[in-house]
């Protein structure tokens, strides 16, 4: 009874240190994937924010030249407007989404299922304003002059 009892614990010992083993490895290659996926996360982050910007700038000499007598004017102004609330939209839902995903915000009502959704409402919005409501023959230049 002595041996049977030696060699169970001798296993589990041995097991336990394969196991811990195994845990500090898959935590050196995930951490490293981690490093990764963070950098890819505050670049495309980084990116959406600087095309924010851009989309402003774009908006503001649109909405200060004030010519009604351009053709689609109007519509050109409710599609910027549109475009750069939807890009805002969508880059907090980004933003939230990681968030959530990386579990530093634990609330009932924002769930990733939730922001997933939202980024994507958010997205078709986008693309219906910049390619469905702005007209497209209707040029900067002749704005601008």
């Amino acid at each position: 009874m002595s041996r049977s009892t030696k060699g169970a614990g001798w296993l589990k010992k041995k097991n336990l240190y394969k196991d811990n083993w195994c845990i500090i490895g898959k935590y050196r290659d995930g951490l490293m994937d981690d490093v990764i996926g963070y950098v890819v996360v505050i670049l495309l982050i980084i990116g959406f924010t600087y095309g924010l910007f851009k989309q402003v700038q774009h908006t503001l000499p649109i909405q200060k030249t004030n010519r009604p007598d351009v053709s689609n004017y109007r519509r050109l102004l409710f599609g910027t407007y549109l475009t750069c609330a939807s890009f805002f939209g969508f880059l907090v839902s980004y933003i939230l989404n990681v968030l959530v995903a990386m579990q530093v915000i634990q609330l009932n009502l924002l769930t990733s299922d939730n922001t997933g959704f939202s980024c994507f409402v958010f997205l078709l919005i986008l693309l219906i304003a910049k390619f469905g409501i702005i007209p497209k023959n209707c040029s900067r230049n002749e704005l601008l002059n």
